[in-house]
């Protein structure tokens, strides 16, 4: 089992460092009202070219949407949530990710993923209790804002991040100067 995985968003320098160490200088980088959207091409990725991220400090969502490289299969679902700590700072947010994710059938459906790790590093101890229980109070609070909301992440978006940009095709994201 492996401990907890984080990545951290660097504004000053505008890049992001991966759970894998790798760092991604970020095409857009906004931050309003206590949140945050990224996006970065992937260009050593062998299956995603992009992706936009929106970063919920409060509820503990990281919402994510990957753009692939044509040759690749699509993936099934449309959004995929990682349950998290987001720690903000002036220069840096760190994310730490708690294992649970959520995928997201746009209009649909949802889907809890990993449950079985998140019990794991609850028994390895690679989780406080507070945090875990933070994480599970978190995860009935998304899958119960999405079903209110017809499993629409466009509009959970809009409910906790209304400043921020709204999913945009690829080539459409604003490169700052």
């Amino acid at each position: 089992m492996h401990p907890i995985r984080q990545t951290i968003v660097d504004f000053p320098s505008s890049t992001y460092l991966d759970k894998g160490g790798e760092t991604y200088r970020l095409a857009s980088c906004i931050r309003s009202g206590g949140e945050a959207y990224i996006a970065a091409p992937v260009p050593a990725h062998e299956e995603v070219a992009m992706f936009q991220r929106w970063l919920l400090p409060e509820p503990g969502w990281v919402v994510g949407c990957f753009s692939l490289h044509p040759q690749v299969q699509p993936v099934p679902w449309d959004w995929y949530i990682d349950l998290a700590t987001v720690d903000t700072s002036p220069e840096a947010w760190r994310v730490s990710d708690h294992y649970i994710d959520v995928t997201v059938f746009d209009g649909q459906r949802y889907e809890l993923l990993d449950l079985d790790e998140f019990a794991e590093a609850l028994e390895e101890e690679l989780i406080p209790i507070e945090v875990g229980i933070a994480t599970l109070r978190s995860s009935q609070r998304l899958c119960a804002e999405l079903e209110e909301l017809n499993f629409s992440v466009p509009a959970l978006l809009e409910r906790h991040a209304p400043s921020l940009p709204a999913f945009q095709p690829w080539e459409t994201v604003t490169v700052p100067q």
